[in-house]
């Protein structure tokens, strides 16, 4: 090689600078890959957190509900876990990492934790991404009236009327009568056939007296609002005679007592006749603020219109609403009217049909209930339980809290 070649080549070498862009796209590339790491592995992490917290809502809300139900922690907490890890699938390394039960204030307590891979960060020294949630729910602060209007007819004789207070018995061990505020749960019970027993407070609603104390319906404009009894206003005596007898299950306004609730339901005897109407006035009576004049103490309905008081009433029938009085409407038309009058006021109203057959009586629980969730029908003894938990378990108000 020439002197002048040599000097050519180290010329072209020193000034050729596609050596040095190469090295330098590959350092470039470093950070970038970072980035683009970085942000896809971030956004994975943002979606799992987000993930994880939601199950873990609705994790505890169901140990609630289970708590709520069985009064029993370590159900809860297995109800907790199962939950969990059903509804969270196949997430590798996120795991409860607390759980906590409290059956006093029906309060679930839970955390979880867990981490995301990140391979492409592994030359910035980023291996993964904690990723953690915390949850609890507890029984709201609101007060529950709940009034359970029950078909006690002759078709729910044997087996049905059985099921019928078990059903009822379920309900209300579940929601579990309690004074203690502001937790305080009551319900009534407004049983009816024929006609509806009013027991004590007969002389007050209609003005009269009488061994007799069932009532039909009343007449006038009130006739399907929650009017107080009233001149112009009063209930008209029912009259008892073979084929439409007085019920001998009077009704039981609203009470705390949990003993005293449950041997209401164990005392309740079947009649004779179907007169739906009557007892759904009765069980929207029973929560009225309209009444307080009549049912007084612990029996004396919250107002309407306060978010700290839910109010609830729940039919139970097996077939058509048939037996009025008027004469003018239909007791299946008096039952929707009164559904509609009541839902307007704020009361949620809950429809359980047990082996019905009846369209028409099909199609005015569903017209009553406060949505089609709310309207229940029972084939057998363990569907009727069933619809009645299921109840319950939602008028229990559960929030989430921290």
């Amino acid at each position: 090689m020439t002197s002048q070649s040599a000097t050519d080549l180290s010329r072209r070498f020193t000034h050729d600078t596609r050596g040095v862009i190469a090295v330098l796209t590959a350092l470039m590339l470093i950070p970038i890959i970072g980035a683009v790491g970085l942000a896809v592995h971030y956004a994975e992490a943002v979606s799992l957190r987000s993930r994880v917290q939601a199950v873990l809502d609705q994790s505890v809300l169901a140990a609630g509900r289970t708590l709520v139900v069985t009064q029993n922690k370590d159900t809860a907490l297995e109800a907790l876990g199962r939950y969990f890890e059903e509804n969270l699938g196949n997430v590798e390394g996120v795991r409860l990492t607390k759980q906590k039960a409290d059956k006093g204030q029906f309060r679930v307590e839970a955390s979880a934790g867990g981490t995301v891979a990140t391979p492409l960060l592994g030359i910035l020294g980023l291996g993964a991404f904690d990723v953690s949630a915390n949850s609890a729910a507890a029984i709201d602060e609101v007060e529950l009236e709940v009034a359970l209007t029950l078909d006690l007819s002759s078709s729910m004789t044997g087996s049905r009327f059985t099921d019928l207070k078990a059903a009822a018995t379920d309900l209300v061990e579940i929601i579990d009568p309690t004074r203690d505020k502001p937790f305080r749960r009551r319900i009534a019970l407004a049983p009816f056939a024929s006609a509806v027993n009013v027991g004590p407070y007969f002389d007050d609603v209609t003005d009269k007296s009488g061994a007799n104390t069932c009532v039909a319906e009343r007449h006038g404009n009130e006739m399907l609002t929650d009017a107080k009894p009233r001149s112009g206003a009063y209930f008209e005596p029912h009259i008892n005679d073979s084929e439409w007898p007085c019920i001998a299950s009077a009704i039981s306004p609203l009470s705390s007592d949990r003993d005293g609730v449950l041997q209401a339901v164990a005392d309740l005897r079947l009649s004779q006749g179907t007169a739906g109407h009557l007892g759904t006035a009765w069980g929207w009576y029973m929560l009225s603020p309209e009444f307080d004049g009549i049912f007084k103490g612990d029996a004396k309905p919250g107002k309407y219109g306060n978010k700290k008081i839910s109010k609830a009433l729940v039919i139970m029938t097996d077939g058509e609403f048939y037996k009025d009085y008027v004469g003018t409407m239909h007791s299946e038309k008096q039952t929707t009217t009164l559904c509609a009058n009541m839902k307007a006021k704020g009361v949620a109203v809950y429809t359980v049909g047990f082996k019905m057959d009846d369209d028409s009586a099909i199609q005015m629980l569903a017209a009553c209930a406060s949505s089609p969730t709310h309207a229940y029908l029972a084939e057998d003894s363990n569907a009727l339980r069933q619809s009645f938990r299921d109840i319950a378990e939602k008028l229990i108000p559960l929030k989430l809290t921290d």
